[in-house]
């Protein structure tokens, strides 16, 4: 008799263990297969980890054990979900990063395939119709019949939607046709036409040679933004593609995986995309189309780490310094480098990690000898990178009369764009109108009920929401508190600057990109392809604007608040803030003489200055004193412990009680540093109040026991809950 242990479909850290079920039916079932089992009452879908083979009768069994053990009601899959190697990852990628392991299945699977029972009406495979011919003989045939038969003959296989009903069933009943069904590919691309690849520079030349030769297994490609990178990882990935091996390409932004698609399907015929914002029926597609072996390269954002490959030679980290490849959201809080690194243990391919501004712990890996350092120190076309004037705006003879947002001299240079039939962008990071609402008469801001935060007011639909919560309400017009009318919209977003400028240039055609509206994918793309074909004079976005993009045409890039970032209480807000400066300036200038205009009230502060100078050395010498000042990575690793309750008091009490214990284990280890508790920077959020304690170490394994007895600690704590991010982005 069999016994088959489950992990069910639930990711509380309660329920990270196995049950077992009989299952008395026939058909057979396959390890890391879905099954639908009874647990608590009710049905859910599990995952079939272990089968084991014992000598006892079910009751035996029941008696020996002393539980209740039922059957399994259903079986769903006929074959493994994960082949072995990715089987093997989702066990190490729980174990590291203290998840329950059914929330790395959810991670890796598209919507069909993931372990829940609502993944049941999920899209499955599509089929479609089609029509061939096994007898060319036209006797007794009449002329419609004929032709029907030589345009199916001619075209080999035609779809059965396009032949006329009563003709078509007249062949089938006449034996010269047949009906047969091929799986449908719900994933449409435009028709992209095939381009040569580019004549390498010396410098793209060297590091081409240096990666396909070189006995490292990670290189950092550090280039300038317009340096060619691209272009460099296009012809490494033709020549691993040779050696009958595949290629992983991962972006930091979902609206730049199509920008890379289109480049590698210029050059390749067999590429696949995977991210989060494909329909369920794409993503069940293409993920079907990777595990069958039918693509060469598979590009995406984070979680196409996951993808399906097999006999991996190379993948590709793009803007590898992205804090979108760490997942903070939701369980597992995984990093996609650390995963890379994991599944090369298996594959033993090779590792790019391209960027014009590395990240510290990159950059310092490379200093080390760890990773081989490779540089594009020239733009391709030899232009020089963009002039940049920085504007203090604590000078009030800077500021504009048209507009106290915007500077004379941004205002000058982008009437200049306009008459000279040039594009500029207007980075803002911040979406919405405005980051806050108050009363001029009280004082009172109005704030979400569920999170200690100020409403956003968003002038397109007229309502002030939570960027956290996704609370909302109606824009106010009377002060909730002391009920006057003189409600005032403070601060400012991508909304309001759009404005501005719309009201400034009313001649010109401005678009906005933010995640507003990239919850849209299409009309991203369409955002996208509308400015890079020159359809739109101005684009103002956040953050995403920054990233990768290629606009021939855009000579002007405005930041219109800089400092923007530098207040946030993280040890990674400096770089945050250099990354993002550098970036938005090298959008200028890519295919003629470009102009940076940083607007600012720290013009002396040392990360805005060395961005604008596109220094990055000069940041990194001085960023990286600080992080060993401080015991910040990369010279500890770091875990956030994130403690949360309804009452606030009861986190209090638990943070110290963490701490204490953290004590009377760390206290006499060397190179165990521990910080808090403390205040989250958001102090309630989503209604539950939060605490942090963050401990730096430098090895994992000793710290690695105490948090998994701290993890049992709270799972008997009803009323709180703990989380551990390791190695977080969002430390604050």
């Amino acid at each position: 008799m069999k016994v088959y242990e489950v992990l069910i479909e639930y990711t509380s850290s309660n329920l990270d263990r196995l049950f077992s079920y009989f299952y008395e039916k026939d058909d057979p079932i396959q390890l890391l297969s879905r099954v639908i089992v009874p647990f608590n009452n009710k049905l859910v879908c599990g995952v079939v980890i272990n089968i084991n083979q014992v000598n006892e009768t079910k009751e035996e069994y029941i008696k020996k054990t002393g539980f209740e053990i039922k059957n399994i009601s259903s079986v769903i899959d006929k074959e493994p979900l994960l082949n072995e190697e990715l089987a093997n990852l989702s066990l190490e990628i729980a174990n590291y990063y203290f998840a329950p392991r059914i929330s790395v299945f959810f991670s890796m699977l598209p919507p069909s395939l993931k372990p829940k029972l609502s993944s049941q009406n999920k899209p499955k495979i599509a089929y479609e119709s089609f029509v061939k011919v096994i007898d060319n003989n036209i006797d007794n045939l009449t002329k419609k019949q004929i032709d029907l038969l030589n345009k199916i003959s001619t075209q080999q296989t035609i779809k059965k939607s396009e032949c006329p009903t009563s003709i078509l069933s007249s062949l089938i009943q006449k034996n010269k046709v047949e009906i047969f069904k091929k799986e449908k590919n719900r994933m449409f691309f435009e028709t992209i036409e095939k381009t040569e690849k580019l004549t390498l520079n010396e410098e793209q030349k060297e590091c081409f040679d240096k990666i396909l030769n070189g006995t490292k297994d990670t290189y950092l490609l550090e280039g300038v933004t317009g340096s060619g990178k691209t272009e460099v990882y296009l012809q490494v990935a033709e020549e691993i593609i040779k050696k009958q091996k595949t290629v992983l390409m991962l972006v930091p932004e979902i609206s730049l995986s199509y920008l890379m698609v289109k480049r590698f399907m210029q050059r390749f015929e067999r590429v696949a995309i995977l991210h989060s914002k494909l329909t369920p029926s794409q993503r069940y597609d293409e993920y079907r189309r990777i595990k069958q072996g039918q693509v060469d390269i598979v590009i995406g954002a984070r979680s196409a780490v996951f993808a399906p490959l097999e006999n991996i030679g190379l993948v590709i980290l793009d803007e590898e310094h992205s804090e979108t490849y760490k997942q903070e959201d939701q369980l597992p809080y995984y990093h996609a480098l650390d995963v890379i690194k994991m599944r090369q243990k298996y594959h033993n391919f090779k590792i790019i990690l391209g960027s014009a501004t590395p990240s510290l712990e990159t950059k310092s890996r490379a200093l080390k000898g760890i990773y081989e350092q490779l540089y594009l120190k020239k733009r391709i076309n030899n232009l020089p990178l963009p002039k940049v004037d920085i504007v203090d705006l604590t000078n009030k003879n800077n500021i504009s009369s048209e507009s106290a947002l915007l500077s004379n001299s941004l205002i000058e240079a982008i009437k200049n764009r306009l008459t000279n039939h040039q594009q500029s962008i207007l980075l803002v990071n911040r979406r919405g109108h405005s980051p806050y609402v108050s009363c001029r008469e009280c004082g009172y801001v109005i704030k979400c009920p569920n999170c200690q935060v100020a409403l956003t007011y968003h002038y397109m639909n007229n309502k002030l929401i939570c960027h956290h919560c996704n609370y909302e309400v109606d824009m106010i017009t009377k002060c909730p508190k002391c009920n006057s009318n003189k409600v005032f919209k403070g601060g400012f977003g991508t909304e309001k600057i759009e404005l501005e400028i719309k009201k400034i240039f009313p001649e010109a055609r401005v678009l906005r990109l933010d995640s507003d509206i990239t919850r849209k994918v299409n009309l991203t793309n369409k955002i996208i392809n509308d400015f890079s074909n020159n359809e739109a004079d101005i684009l103002i976005g956040t953050q995403i604007i920054a990233k990768g993009h290629d606009f021939e045409n855009v000579t002007l890039v405005g930041i219109v608040l800089a400092d923007i970032g530098l207040a946030i209480p993280s040890f990674r807000a400096n770089e945050r803030t250099f990354n993002l400066i550098t970036q938005a300036i090298g959008r200028s200038g890519r295919a003629k003489k470009g102009e940076a205009i940083v607007q600012t009230y720290n013009k002396n502060n040392f990360v805005i200055k060395t961005a604008c100078r596109q220094d990055y050395m000069s940041f990194y010498a001085t960023e990286i004193k600080l992080r060993k000042l401080l015991n910040n990575p990369p010279y500890t690793f770091m875990c956030l412990l994130l403690i949360s309750g309804k009452k606030y008091d009861e986190v209090e009490d638990a943070s110290d009680e963490v701490k204490r214990y953290l004590q009377t284990k760390f206290n006499e280890i060397e190179n165990v540093f521990i910080v808090g508790p403390s205040e989250m920077f958001i102090k309630k959020l989503n209604d539950l109040y939060r605490k942090k304690i963050i401990l730096k170490y430098k090895d994992y394994n000793i710290v690695k026991p105490v948090i998994n007895d701290l993890m049992l600690f709270f799972a008997k704590k009803r009323n709180l809950s703990l989380i551990i991010n390791v190695n977080p982005h969002e430390d604050y």
